[in-house]
């Protein structure tokens, strides 16, 4: 059955990168919603020590279409994975929409698109196209996955290669979230991917919104060449964990150790894997 949706939930988090957050709140509060529709925007900073509270909830104050506002600036810095799940917990919306600190909504009318698709499908959870500041597609290349729907697909494609689902333009009925929980709060910084996996095994499909949602910032720990030291250990945590659920074949889960997994010693200690795993991917 399609969605019911009178009140959306944006949540922003910051955390020593608020340069640029007046840009995505003045994006959030140009966009046109129905009148029935009503916007609660949360921002919630994760303890940066140079966060002008009081700046912030008066800046907000000057939009009257941004009422429904809160921001607040976490004592501690909890990591990504809490600080989400701390700012839905308080939020009260039926649709959670995640802004990140320096993106923007592609058009002012993204937001009544989400709406819309939303409440026209039943998905639980839907992905929307990004665009880069140079407004060039992210996600172009993997449309037709997410059009078909296959969740087998999609699941193995995100674990053996490349995870092409973002975070950044995921958006997640309340619905979804009592049924399956928030976050793990196991990890620190990877919130969206263990997430995926687990939804994407349970057979729960992601909907496709076939329209720019978001302009795309290029930075921040998942982003840069090298990532964040407590990135590399979620990855890690995940990656075990894919193991123990037994959703590879045994093709598939020798290619996983080693290109996923496996450090450089551990592949010289399995050198039949190594000559078979590198032979398909360079001798044609």
């Amino acid at each position: 059955m399609p969605n019911i949706i009178n009140k959306v939930s944006i949540i922003t988090l910051t955390y020593n990168n608020h340069n640029d957050l007046i840009k995505t709140i003045e994006s959030v509060a140009n966009q046109k919603l129905p009148k029935d529709v009503s916007i609660e925007y949360i921002i919630a900073d994760d303890g940066s020590l140079d966060f002008d509270l009081e700046y912030y909830v008066a800046k907000l104050k000057s939009f009257p279409e941004l009422l429904g506002s809160k921001v607040y600036k976490n004592e501690e810095n909890l990591g990504t994975v809490k600080s989400f799940n701390k700012a839905i917990k308080i939020s009260s919306g039926e649709l959670i929409v995640p802004l990140s600190c320096s993106d923007v909504f592609a058009s002012d009318d993204v937001l009544l698109q989400i709406v819309n698709y939303f409440q026209q499908n039943d998905e639980l959870l839907a992905l929307g196209k990004s665009l880069t500041v140079n407004n060039e597609e992210i996600l172009s290349e993997y449309q037709e996955k997410l059009i078909l729907g296959d969740t087998d697909s999609i699941l193995k494609e995100i674990v053996l290669r490349k995870n092409f689902l973002s975070g950044a333009c995921t958006y997640y009925t309340r619905r979804l979230l009592d049924d399956y929980g928030l976050f793990d709060e196991g990890y620190s910084l990877l919130e969206d991917f263990p997430f995926y996996v687990n939804i994407l095994n349970d057979g729960v499909k992601i909907g496709y919104i076939s329209q720019p949602c978001i302009k795309y910032d290029d930075n921040g720990v998942s982003k840069s060449g090298s990532l964040h030291p407590k990135l590399v250990s979620d990855l890690k945590r995940l990656r075990s964990h894919i193991l123990e659920m037994n959703i590879l074949t045994k093709e598939e889960r020798e290619y996983f150790l080693f290109w996923k997994l496996w450090s450089v010693r551990e592949k010289i200690r399995h050198p039949i894997i190594a000559i078979k795993q590198l032979v398909k991917k360079y001798v044609k």
